[in-house]
């Protein structure tokens, strides 16, 4: 019960955002005409659903991040990626696919033992040659898949969470259109991030809610995000006071094209594969 979105800008460069409304619900009598049984029974403000997870030393030494947006059961998802980030920090893992091939194990066989087993996580990390791929991690209690999103129209991006297939079409639809009057990076940042803000501001949303909160990652390279809109600032949920002694780039909200600013510049990323 959440949404997050995740798209790429370029080859090396991608951001993860979600919403931050957290819900419980339990199983309750209810009318023939009902389409449901569940009733929500909590809901707050204050969810985490955006990860970064490391491998502190991989590729010549340099460290490996990976982006991670939750959906489905946002606890069990967190402490799969607990788990996984904590197995890579103990971990020699010296190439790409050898650390994605341990976050797909690693997250199956947390899932395998757990009670709930429904979990939504799309993962966004960069390859040997420092580009940019997806994953969509989805499983319930008799399926488990991890498989790689594919470009549609030299647009990379994954909806994961409530009503994600109408929400990627409406992105999109906005990108072809902003397209006619801006570069295709800012027309796909621009789309997505004014999609989440629609559903997150609306009222008649039900599960998807609170504040916006994501990360960026650039060449391997992974940070937090903190998220300004007008004079209030939120870091992963949380209202902020003292924002100005933070180092983490900002996403400004009230600005017409969600500028941010204060990004960690990388250098090009060095292409080991002819090693």
């Amino acid at each position: 019960m959440t949404l997050c979105i995740t798209y790429s800008l370029d080859s090396y460069r991608a951001n993860a955002l979600s919403d931050s409304l957290l819900t419980t619900t339990s199983k309750a009598q209810r009318a023939a005409f009902l389409p449901s049984n569940e009733r929500i029974v909590h809901q707050n403000p204050y969810g985490v659903k955006v990860q970064i997870i490391s491998q502190p030393e991989a590729l010549y030494s340099e460290r490996f991040d990976v982006l991670c947006s939750v959906a489905g059961n946002v606890s069990l998802g967190l402490q799969s990626l607990l788990y996984v980030d904590g197995f890579l920090r103990g971990t020699s893992c010296l190439w790409y696919d050898h650390i994605k091939n341990l976050i797909e194990e690693k997250v199956y066989q947390f899932w395998d033992s757990a009670g709930d087993q429904h979990l939504n996580i799309c993962f966004a990390m960069n390859d040997h040659k420092g580009r940019i791929r997806f994953f969509e991690l989805k499983a319930d209690d008799n399926r488990f898949s991890f498989d790689e999103v594919a470009e549609e129209n030299e647009i990379l991006i994954s909806v994961i969470g409530d009503d994600c297939v109408e929400v990627k079409k409406k992105i999109l639809t906005r990108i072809n259109a902003y397209c006619y009057k801006m570069e295709l990076e800012e027309a796909i940042h621009v789309a997505s991030v004014e999609v989440l803000k629609e559903i997150v501001e609306d009222p008649s949303s039900i599960f998807v809610g609170g504040n916006i909160q994501g990360a960026l990652l650039n060449h391997h390279h992974a940070e937090y995000l903190v998220v300004k809109r007008g004079d209030s600032f939120t870091f992963r949920s949380a209202d902020l006071e003292y924002y100005e002694k933070l180092t983490y780039p900002i996403l400004d909200l009230s600005e017409e094209r969600f500028k941010i600013t204060g990004e960690t510049e990388r250098y090009p990323w060095r292409d080991f594969s002819t090693h």
